[in-house]
């Protein structure tokens, strides 16, 4: 596998080290490698050069991304300042991005609440796709400690609901608040989703979300809220939308407490 060096960003679920696993799933413009660290399953993102940046990822060569295939022996080594993926034998060297791991900090005061909701009210989301019933009992309780009994709800790799607890959990952080719930059990829904949300519950989150909290939670920086809405809602299919939905919904939140 050929193509230059990769670029890892990765938290401190993947300490120095040498771990294996296996490649998990492949997509088009990505794949997730699996490790069993801490009695868990850890996944990292191998994606193309030029994708968001996320937490626990390796920006890969297109070329090389390619290559890989589900079911691959694969192996991480981690230095302090760069380290080798392997998959199938064949070895990517990569530098550790030191400026950036995703981690959201506590930026405390009152949210630019009005200015997201008017960029954020109105997206299609996968909410607008479920029974009325169900979407209503859900958001719900999203905001409370039943939050959990609704994991999973929704299609896709990230269901929906899954999608809209990151993003309130975003918020959570952003304000130096406790969430209103804790997972603790994420048989229910995708290992792809749990690692979201394994990320989100320990202060780490993809970098349009971490963008749009930085706009909403620092002085002076309220005037981008809209085009980091707008970023923020192009990720993925409903992804993106799902998450801004978690986010109002935080936002929300704070303000009624």
């Amino acid at each position: 596998m050929t193509g230059g060096a990769g670029i890892a960003r990765l938290t401190p679920a993947f300490s120095s080290g040498v771990c294996h696993g296996y490649i998990h799933s492949v997509f088009e413009s990505a794949a997730n490698a699996a490790f069993f660290l801490g009695g868990e399953q850890r996944l990292l993102t191998l994606a193309a050069r030029g994708m968001p940046k996320t937490p626990d990822s390796l920006s890969v060569p297109e070329p090389w991304l390619r290559l890989l295939a589900e079911g691959q022996e694969a192996c991480l080594e981690v230095r302090e300042t760069n380290g080798a993926f392997r998959a199938d034998g064949q070895p990517l060297a990569f530098t550790r991005d030191m400026g950036w791991d995703g981690h959201i900090p506590a930026y405390g005061g009152l949210p630019a609440a009005s200015a997201f909701h008017g960029a954020a009210d109105g997206l299609e989301d996968g909410f607008c796709h479920m029974p009325p019933r169900a979407r209503e009992a859900a958001l719900a309780a999203l905001t409370t400690p039943q939050a959990p009994q609704w994991l999973g709800l929704g299609p896709g790799l990230t269901p929906s609901f899954d999608d809209a607890c990151v993003g309130l959990l975003a918020v959570c952080r952003a304000a130096g608040k406790p969430a209103p719930f804790q997972f603790t059990d994420f048989s229910a829904t995708t290992d792809v989703s749990a690692r979201y949300l394994r990320l989100a519950q320990e202060g780490y989150f993809c970098e349009p979300l971490c963008e749009l909290a930085e706009a909403l939670f620092s002085p002076g920086k309220s005037a981008g809220v809209r085009q980091r809405v707008i970023r923020m809602a192009a990720y993925g299919a409903t992804s993106g939308k799902d998450v801004l939905r978690g986010v109002g919904a935080g936002l929300n939140l704070l303000l009624s407490t």
